[in-house]
């Protein structure tokens, strides 16, 4: 478990800690950098709305099973699942589209899977990729 203060002075610290821990994974370059980007629209996220105006700290645990590696992070802040947001729709000229959203689609269509609990005061965000053979 790494526990860092939610700023984002501390973003390379993170992914620093994610791309530490997956080595022993062996996973592919492009694999790994589709986590990083996921890894940090995530911790960039809690920095900028979970705790807000305040600061708190961020928890990332990185564990894995037979199929799967899970990078899980953990805030205190303001319970939110960015995974029940609505999707902007795609349609539109960028120019005329909300802010917000964008993030999770990205997110979406970089990893396997995500997933979102709220537990012991907890928001908890999985990203989950496949072990690579």
């Amino acid at each position: 478990m790494f526990k860092v203060k939610a700023v984002f002075e501390n973003l390379d610290s993170v992914i620093d800690f994610i791309e530490q821990s997956l080595f022993p994974y062996s996973l592919n370059p492009q694999t790994l950098t589709k986590i990083k980007i996921v890894a940090e629209e995530v911790f960039t996220n809690i920095c900028r709305h979970a705790y807000s105006p305040k600061i708190g700290f961020s928890q990332i645990r990185i564990y894995d099973d037979a199929e799967f590696i899970y990078i899980e992070f953990q805030d205190e802040g303001v319970p939110f699942n960015p995974l029940a947001s609505e999707t902007p729709p795609l349609s539109n000229p960028l120019s005329r589209l909300d802010e917000g959203g964008f993030g999770i689609l990205m997110m979406k269509n970089l990893v396997f899977d995500l997933s979102y609990q709220f537990m012991n005061h907890k928001n908890i965000l999985t990203i989950i990729t496949k072990k690579e053979s």
